[in-house]
C-alpha cells in the first residue's frame, strides 16, 4: 500500500515540474481532423467516441443576402464508437438538388462539428464543390 502511495507522489511531481503530461492516455485532447471529401461522402478521423454533424454555414451577419435557394444541405450526422474514421453523408435539400441538375454544379461552405462524448464540440469550415455532367 505504501508503494502505491509513493508512486502517486512521483507522478504528482513529475506532473507538478512539467514533465509528465497532466493528461492520461485513456482521453485524446487531438482535434478531429477531414481527411476527404468525394463526392457526397465526407471522410473525418475522430480521436475517440462522440457524434458528428455536418450542415451548411449560414452567411455572417450583414454579408449579402440570403436569397432563395440559398440553403443547399440538410443536416446530417453519424456517430463514432472508437477512435478512427468515419463517414458523413453530404445530403442536398429540395433546392440545393435543383441547383445541382439546372446548373450542373453547387458550391457552398459546411461546418463539420465534432461533439466528443461528455466534452465540448469543436467545428471545421468545409467548402462543398459538387459537379455533375449532362450526358447528351
Amino acid at each position: 500500500m505504501r508503494a502505491l502511495f509513493r508512486v502517486a507522489a512521483v507522478v504528482v511531481s513529475l506532473v507538478a515540474a512539467g514533465i509528465v503530461p497532466a493528461t492520461s492516455g485513456a482521453q485524446s485532447s487531438s482535434p478531429f481532423t477531414i481527411k476527404s471529401q468525394v463526392g457526397r461522402t465526407i471522410t473525418v478521423t475522430v480521436p475517440g467516441p462522440g457524434s458528428l454533424t455536418f450542415q451548411q454555414k449560414p452567411l455572417p451577419p450583414g454579408v449579402g443576402l440570403v436569397t432563395r435557394g440559398f440553403y443547399a444541405f440538410r443536416l446530417s450526422s453519424a456517430s463514432a464508437t472508437v477512435a478512427g474514421d468515419v463517414t458523413l453523408p453530404i445530403l442536398l435539400n429540395r433546392s440545393g438538388k435543383r441547383q445541382l441538375h439546372d446548373h450542373g454544379k453547387l458550391k457552398r461552405t459546411g461546418e463539420v462539428t465534432f461533439t466528443p462524448t461528455g466534452g465540448t464540440p469543436s467545428a471545421i469550415d468545409l467548402p462543398i464543390r459538387l459537379r455533375i455532367h449532362h450526358h447528351n
